[in-house]
């Protein structure tokens, strides 16, 4: 699967934004080795914290680029 969407890197992760969602793709030595998909409205921590359409939006001022990803699998 191909995505593009505004991003930001951590050293460790890509933090792809699309619409309502954010894709983490988890790297190993830059390389793509896995990718989790969080919806706004899915859990985003084990005490129940919700990916809110207004998190998403703050999250995403982050982003500095955009780009096209092939999520790995």
């Amino acid at each position: 699967m191909t995505i593009t969407g505004a991003y930001t890197e951590d050293g460790e992760h890509i933090f792809v934004f699309t619409e309502n969602t954010i894709y983490t793709i988890k790297l190993f030595y830059g390389h793509p080795i896995g990718w989790r998909r969080t919806k706004v409205g899915d859990a985003i921590s084990k005490q129940g914290m919700i990916l809110t359409k207004e998190r998403f939006e703050t999250w995403k001022l982050y982003c500095d680029k955009i780009g096209t990803f092939t999520l790995p699998g």
